[in-house]
């Protein structure tokens, strides 16, 4: 009877260890799933702000501070900027470009592109991760490009 109850106590041991071992596995898991949930979360509100960028820049190309502003504007209250961000002080994280450029793709400047080219915005963003320190990664770019074409606007000529 003795040696089945030391059997027990080592088989109850050996099950602590293995629950112990597998926790941090699963917690790894789940803290690298919870990164990758705001990493996307940060890509789709990106798309969307680019997409409104190029939206705004194919009626008006030659107006980038006013892309710029849709852009901002389009980001405000998401994961990437607070709802208190202000134009006159960018976040040095955020990275806007926007250029234009013929459909052959020699770039143009976008105060002289005609209808039917191309406006081409991108938004990124240097995303830190949480818990990135434990796998030696301090930061993560994301961005987004969306090409449109320039439609024109009022205050486009012919």
């Amino acid at each position: 009877m003795n040696a089945i109850h030391k059997r027990t106590e080592r088989q109850r041991g050996q099950a602590l260890v293995e629950t112990a071992l597998s926790m941090m596995i699963i917690l790894v898991l789940l803290l690298g799933m919870v990164d990758f949930g705001i990493a996307f979360g940060y890509r789709v509100a990106l798309d969307q702000a680019s997409r409104s960028g190029a939206r705004f820049g194919s009626r008006l190309p030659g107006e980038t501070a006013l892309i710029t502003n849709a852009i901002v504007d389009s980001l405000k209250g998401t994961l990437v900027l607070a709802s208190d961000y202000d134009h006159a002080t960018p976040d040095p994280e955020l990275h806007i470009t926007i250029a234009c450029e013929m459909i052959d793709g020699s770039p143009i400047a976008c105060n002289l592109v005609p209808r039917g080219e191309r406006i081409i915005v991108t938004v990124g963003y240097d995303y830190q991760p949480l818990f990135g320190g434990f796998l030696g990664i301090t930061e993560v770019p994301i961005t987004s490009r969306t090409i449109m074409a320039v439609i024109g606007g009022d205050l486009l000529g012919p």
